[in-house]
């Protein structure tokens, strides 16, 4: 956290003291700053949406519903308040919270009405589920529609009947997940990324069905983390219109090198059920089978049969000897 700008770190005697760093703020994505005037703005926001949420159901007013519609209408009013796409979609820097009191300090009747409409439209949802599935098909984005259709295929049941297959779908799918996530220089993003695609490709080629189903699970994880890290990498590149690149990098950087030691973890494990090597040329494979079954011997016992070999050369005369090994090697 130190490291990371996050944290200050004083020194008293012999005691060191830690303090969070004024910028850093615990209703923000990642500590992100606010200025007075943004503030007022997504209070404003919020404070309206349960308003309007209250006058159409007696459905709490979840999170997901809130962030999805203070999205739509951030980004369709062009309100100057930081958002992105980060794990679940669309969503404001400022996390909703149900128990908070928002203050309503005024927009446009414009806005006002508009916040009144998306607010309609998305009380119709109980689920949350069910806002999130609503905001990706209203956005038509491809990044994380693709990430659905991946998480569709991890979890339906025809996974369980044809592994295998299933994960030659994935595996196409893939490519076309890291090709729509943004564009990255970073040494160990890219070394990240081409790694889980070519394990991907291990697991499914050189792993059984039966192995595959008992790491399920894990594979599913493993999804789960590279998802996050892209997502982590999305997000910073959505909000590079609102906070500048050092800030940004002083707030992600911690959640970034966190990712990254997960994804190292989780692919480790895996990584170590691949088999190193294996032969399916059926040449080969009789040529490794019949290596595989050669004794090593020590150079005593070598000795001893060279001294042998002599010896029995002697005896049979060299036409007897020839077709002794002959006889032995058929």
């Amino acid at each position: 956290l130190t490291e990371s700008g996050l944290l200050i770190e004083d020194r008293e005697g012999t005691s060191k003291i830690y303090t969070l760093v004024p910028t850093y703020r615990t209703d923000t994505y990642f500590g992100l700053p606010l200025d007075q005037r943004t503030e007022k703005d997504i209070n404003s926001l919020y404070s309206l949406i349960r308003k309007n949420w209250q006058t159409q159901t007696t459905e709490r007013l979840l999170r997901t519903h809130a962030q999805k519609i203070a999205y739509k209408v951030i980004t369709k009013c062009e309100l100057e308040i930081p958002s992105g796409w980060y794990l679940y979609g669309g969503v404001s820097v400022v996390s909703y919270d149900d128990s908070k009191e928002y203050h309503y300090h005024g927009f446009s009747a414009e806005v006002e009405e508009y916040v009144r409409g998306v607010t309609i439209d998305y009380a119709k949802n109980k689920y949350a589920y069910q806002s999130k599935k609503q905001q990706y098909a209203e956005a038509g984005n491809e990044l994380y529609l693709t990430k659905e259709d991946l998480l569709a295929i991890l979890y339906s049941p025809e996974f369980d009947k044809h592994p295998k297959e299933s994960l030659h779908v994935i595996v196409k799918k893939l490519r076309k997940l890291i090709e729509l996530a943004p564009n990255n220089s970073r040494k160990e993003y890219l070394e990240i990324m081409d790694s889980y695609q070519d394990l991907m490709l291990d697991i499914t080629n050189k792993l059984d069905k039966t192995v595959i189903l008992e790491q399920k699970q894990e594979i599913i994880l493993l999804f789960q983390a590279i998802w996050k890290y892209i997502a982590l990498f999305n997000f910073k590149q959505d909000l590079r219109s609102y906070y500048s690149e050092s800030i940004l990098k002083i707030h992600f950087e911690l959640d970034i090198l966190q990712q990254e030691n997960e994804l190292i973890d989780r692919g480790t494990e895996l990584q170590s059920l691949i088999p190193e090597d294996i032969i399916t040329d059926p040449l080969k494979k009789k040529l490794h089978d019949a290596l595989s079954q050669i004794k090593i011997i020590s150079p005593e016992e070598r000795e001893k049969q060279k001294e042998n070999m002599k010896k029995l050369k002697k005896e049979l005369g060299d036409e007897e000897f020839q077709k002794h090994l002959l006889n032995k090697l058929s």
